[in-house]
């Protein structure tokens, strides 16, 4: 007797330690789940298939809390773990829920304690109003509940076909599977948080480098460009202007400018307001820029000021051009809002292979270019003058 004891005594303490390294192996399995390697779902089903290759476990499944609600997310679900059928689809199982403590998943969420049915055919709380049991039950049920941050995030589920499976070593097993699980999913969850977080951050971080991107270019635009009309600005002729004169003496070509005046503007925006006025800005800028041939240079000088720029134009062809321009302006605003608007042009000249300093002659051209306009002026409006013409101007040309 006292030989079979100590056999006895000695096979309980081997199964002891066996279940115990299986246990620790468990536990050392689901701690070392990689989070960056898994999602939520990933975690969950790595999970049970340590749990239930470990153990002498039937069947598992884990659901988690949405609402008022526990939800299948992983696993096989409670009426499947209930009737011992295998589960259908995934689909299927994740429309199973049920709600926060109703049966005894639901309890476990709700009261945060582990609920164990030893027989569940014999358990009170699977009778039914009339003290009666299914008989599809399973003979063995925890519900373990999954804590973070002292608050119940799911349920794990473990079931097996005979009563008295588990005792109280699986109970304080999946207790400690269940905090392992829940700093799982804070982790994952946490980690998800951050990446959306991150996106969000990076989405805005790019919208506001493109609206940076776009108001860098308009600002770029807008230091090029005059706002109302859309032509080049001063800022942006005096330059080219200047390296179209280099090239000028360069190649000894000859190079105009014409300046453009519009007669009487004031008076249309004092007669008809600066809307029409700005309307006539517009309507001349048009048309100019619809003339100018390519490699012409041209820009809203200020005003009602525009200023043109013609490489390889000899006085004779930038006055002939200059002309067509006047009447096409004379023509296209005529009847205008009623009005009756014309342009003076006036027109300079010069020799590239004459210029011995190019880059300092622009400011000469265009003043001699003004002086031509002022005779435009004087001597009636709606013309073209070229500085030539003027009483002791020089031929350049």
């Amino acid at each position: 007797m006292a030989v079979d004891a100590l056999i006895d005594a000695g096979k309980e303490l081997k199964d002891g330690l066996i279940g115990l390294i299986d246990a620790l192996s468990v536990l050392s399995a689901v701690a070392a789940i990689d989070i960056r390697a898994h999602d939520e779902q990933g975690i969950l089903q790595e999970t049970l298939r340590v749990l239930s290759q470990s153990q002498d476990i039937h069947r598992c499944s884990i659901f988690l809390v949405r609402g008022e609600y526990l939800v299948n997310a992983a696993g096989l679900g409670l009426e499947d773990i209930l009737s011992g059928r295998d589960g259908g689809p995934d689909t299927e199982r994740e429309t199973l829920r049920f709600r926060v403590g109703e049966g005894l998943m639901g309890m476990a969420a709700a009261t945060a304690t582990l609920q164990h049915a030893h027989d569940c055919r014999h358990d009170t709380r699977f009778q039914s109003p009339g003290g009666q049991c299914r008989d599809d039950l399973p003979g063995s049920l925890i519900s373990a509940p999954i804590m973070l941050h002292g608050e119940a995030i799911g349920v794990l589920n473990v079931s097996h076909p005979d009563p008295g499976a588990f005792n109280a070593w699986h109970e304080r097993l999946l207790i400690l599977l269940c905090n392992i699980l829940a700093q799982l999913l804070g982790n994952v969850r946490l980690l998800r948080q951050m990446d959306e977080q991150i996106q969000r951050r990076t989405r805005d971080l790019s919208a506001a480098l493109e609206e940076t991107r776009l108001l860098k270019k308009r600002f770029e635009m807008l230091a090029q460009h005059d706002e109302l009309t859309g032509l080049h600005n001063r800022r942006f002729f005096m330059p080219e202007a200047r390296a179209a004169l280099i090239r000028a003496a360069r190649y000894g070509e000859r190079v105009s400018v014409a300046l453009i005046d519009l007669d009487h503007f004031k008076t249309v925006n004092d007669t008809c307001g600066h809307t029409v006025g700005d309307d006539v800005l517009r309507d001349v800028a048009q048309l100019l820029q619809e003339k100018v041939r390519g490699g012409d240079l041209l820009a809203r000088w200020g005003g009602e000021e525009f200023i043109l720029l013609l490489p390889r134009t000899d006085a004779r062809a930038a006055r002939m051009f200059s002309e067509r321009i006047r009447q096409d302006i004379e023509r296209m605003l005529d009847g205008h809002a009623g009005l009756s608007v014309t342009a003076s042009i006036g027109v300079a000249s010069c020799d590239g292979s004459a210029l011995t300093d190019p880059d300092g002659h622009l400011d000469v051209l265009i003043a001699q270019a003004d002086q031509a306009l002022y005779e435009c002026k004087r001597a009636g409006r709606n013309r073209v003058c070229h500085h030539d013409d003027l009483p002791g101007g020089e031929a350049t040309a």
